[in-house]
């Protein structure tokens, strides 16, 4: 019998490969499937997946054109046997014997599991990326909170889905988006259980990578800009499903703090004329007004007060410098 099939996408990942499968591989436990969906690689990441597959049983892979990650995953859905399915990104890889508190958790019988990460940054350096709470965390309300107003279940990967959930109630990753598909995967994945049949256990079981190669060149302010629309409206089309009241100030405070970070990420994308456009355009995006309104600046802590009476009310010249100014701090 098949308890968990892990699903990892596949593009031009040779470089990092290697040590995901040897993590993920090291389990040494029969019910688990590996399925590797190669996205048309055009690097040697093709060959070793089925290198792999020949060395070990447990492994499953498919060779498809080039269609994106959410394609790829959902191709993954669609071939898993398992009892529970797990994502896995092809950069990042399994802690030691990570098999222990994965197994012990499915035992539970949970239509959701999710597992704390480690985020490892290019320096060599790591840290622990921990739900806010108890060591295993039960209540819906804090598990609704943690889901709307924080960005730690936005990810898929390093968590346990019931996979004839996925498959009976078609759940899956949207491929028309290139930002946020994962976090738009997990509420509709939300909307198909009940959140007291959910578990978040503060145990870290992979490594996720920060890699910020080529972050600035790749800012895409109208995408982001549209994601955060996107998700914004999926987020309170799920509170209104559920019924959920009582966060509508915390998700308020979250998409304000979202919309100063997409700033300060703009910040870096060019020169102080370009940061002016940018934030000239901003001003005038309908879910920028709309995150304005909704949040209550009582709500914020004092700097980020400061920060929205900034971009209420300053001249977008002062925007620049003072985010230019945020973004070389933050660098220090």
């Amino acid at each position: 019998m098949t308890e968990l099939s892990i699903i990892i996408p596949v593009y031009n990942a040779e470089k990092y490969l290697e040590s995901c499968l040897r993590s993920v591989l090291a389990c040494p436990r029969d019910g688990l499937e590996v399925i590797l969906s190669d996205d048309g690689s055009t690097d040697g990441s093709g060959a070793l997946c089925d290198d792999w597959a020949g060395r070990d049983p447990r492994v499953r892979v498919f060779h498809r054109k080039n269609e994106g990650v959410s394609a790829a995953r959902n191709y993954g859905i669609g071939d898993a046997q398992g009892t529970y399915t797990m994502f896995l990104d092809a950069d990042d890889f399994l802690i030691e014997r990570w098999w222990e508190p994965v197994w012990d958790q499915m035992d539970s019988g949970s239509a959701f599991i999710g597992f704390s990460y480690y985020s490892l940054y290019q320096d060599g350096s790591s840290r622990e990326e921990p739900f806010p709470g108890e060591a295993k965390i039960r209540d819906p309300g804090e598990i609704s909170r943690i889901l709307l107003a924080t960005p730690l279940l936005h990810p898929c990967w390093g968590k346990l889905f019931v996979t004839e959930v996925l498959k009976t109630k078609k759940v899956e990753f949207p491929v028309d988006r290139k930002i946020g598909e994962d976090y738009l995967f997990v509420l509709r994945y939300f909307s198909c259980i009940s959140l007291s049949d959910s578990c978040l256990v503060n145990t870290p079981v992979l490594y996720y990578r920060q890699n910020q190669e080529g972050a600035m060149g790749n800012f895409r302010y109208g995408e982001r800009v549209k994601s955060m629309e996107v998700l914004r409206n999926a987020c309170r089309a799920y509170m209104e499903e559920k019924g959920i009241h009582g966060l509508e100030d915390a998700v308020a405070v979250y998409y304000f703090r979202g919309l100063t970070k997409l700033m300060r990420d703009a910040s870096g994308a060019g020169n102080f004329g370009i940061c002016k456009e940018i934030f000239r355009n901003l001003k005038r995006e309908p879910v920028v007004e709309e995150i304005l309104r909704s949040v209550s600046p009582d709500a914020l802590p004092l700097y980020k007060r400061a920060e929205y009476r900034l971009i209420r009310r300053a001249p977008v010249g002062i925007l620049a410098v003072y985010f230019m100014w945020k973004k070389n701090m933050k660098k220090r």
